[in-house]
Parts: C-alpha cells; structure tokens; sequence
C-alpha cells in the first residue's frame, strides 16, 4: 500500500466514529482499506441492508473489483474463480439472473489491486462475467447493473442525515443521478421542517459552494478550504457540534 494511503488510514482511525455511514462514488477499495485499520471493520457492511451496530458503506459507481455475472458461477472457470469470489447480491433463490460478486473481499485478504495475481484473476473473470463500473454520464443504467439498490439505501440515509460531510466531490453538472439524489433527499428534509447542514471539506470549497447552494435549497454549506489530510477532528467535530446544538 502507498505511504500516503498508510498515513490517510492512521487519521481515518480518529474520525471513523464521526462517520455512521460511508456512501463514495470511488471505483477504488481505499475505503475498504482505511475501515479495514479500525475496530470499526467488522461493522461495516458491503452493501444495501444493515441491523444494529453495523455501518453501511456504498460504492454507488460500481467497484473495480465488483463483476456482475448472467448468473450464478459454477463448473469451469467459474468453478476456479468461486475460492477468490463474494456475493454481493444475487437473486431470489426461486428465480435466474444476474449475479453481483466481488473479486478478493477486502475485509477478509489483504488486495493489493497493483498485483498479478489481482490482474490474472480479473482478466479471466471478464471471460464469465461483467465490470460493474458505472461512468457518471446521463445514460448510465444503474438497474443493468444491479447498482439501484444502493442508491435506494443512499437515498435513504441522506433523508435521515442532519450532517453532510462531503470530501472533494465537486458536483459535476454531468453526473445527473447523484444531483437528482440530493436533491430529492434534501426537498424531503426540508418539507419535514428539517435542517440540513452540508460540510465541503475540498481545497476548492468556496467555490464550490455556490454549485452546492444552487441544489441544496435551504440546506446550509459550510466550506472548508482543507484537503481530508490536512483536516483536524475538533473542526470537523465543532462543525458538527454547532449543526446538534440548533
């Protein structure tokens, strides 16, 4: 793993417990890799359901090392492949159809995406299966891939949030999906009569800012001017605090 990854997952330990829930449009496992250095790991849970104590964590643009197969893999290569493999989601056990796995489940082998064995096992999966990668576009099909579900569980958590802590996503004007999402989630709020407080933690929060102020109606943005390295805890902490204390 790269230094700065080692050094951004020691911070993650001090701010794990601020975060009740992960949604990223990250194609990478750094997230799996930070929860993964935590006592907080065995919590989190890879998908769309969690109970008590547990901690969702979505990719709601897919994962590099997420496939979706026509069906369940067995005999053959699927065969060879099932020992690297887990199941994300597949269907009812009555019915066929398609089958999200993932390749080398990061909460129980250390996956080093760089290696040959990573690359190996992937190439020959793409001979059974699909990549489960959505590329933010007005056309992507969350449904082909089997993604809706995730972003019906994010839906949901942004409707119950009080707090947004968003890091360096900017808030492109092509990623039609995520905007709709939001704002949705934050009407909601807002007719309920609920405050929505919104942190921009990105060098650039300023001005990002005014795009965010344009789609969150009468949520409030605090900016703040940091990369996530350089982010202390009592800021992020503080911010939090005033957002409870109104």
């Amino acid at each position: 793993m790269p230094h700065d990854f080692v050094d951004l997952a020691t911070k993650f330990r001090y701010f794990d417990d601020l975060f009740p829930a992960i949604i990223t449009l990250n194609w990478d496992s750094l997230f799996e890799f930070l929860v993964s250095t935590s006592h907080y790991a065995s919590e989190i849970v890879m998908g769309w359901e969690s109970s008590s104590g547990e901690r969702p964590l979505l990719h709601l643009h897919g994962c590099m090392s997420w496939f979706l197969a026509s069906e369940r893999l067995n005999g053959g290569v699927g065969q060879y492949l099932l020992p690297y493999l887990y199941t994300i989601r597949e269907p009812d056990r009555r019915k066929k159809g398609p089958v999200l796995y993932g390749l080398l489940d990061p909460f129980l082998r250390e996956i080093d995406l760089e290696s040959d064995e990573f690359w190996e096992l992937r190439s020959l999966l793409l001979t059974v299966a699909e990549s489960c990668i959505a590329i933010p576009s007005h056309r992507k099909s969350l449904s082909e891939l089997r993604l809706d579900h995730l972003w019906a569980s994010a839906a949901l958590l942004l409707e119950g949030a009080d707090n947004l802590i968003v890091i360096g996503y900017s808030l492109p004007d092509d990623d039609d999906h995520m905007r709709v999402l939001l704002r949705q989630a934050l009407r909601k709020r807002n007719v309920k009569g609920q405050r929505t407080r919104i942190l921009l933690v990105d060098p650039n929060a300023n001005l990002l800012a005014s795009r965010y102020r344009q789609l969150a109606g009468d949520a409030e943005i605090v900016p703040i001017e940091k990369t996530f390295a350089r982010l202390t805890r009592s800021e992020l902490e503080l911010n939090l605090l005033e957002s409870s204390r109104e």
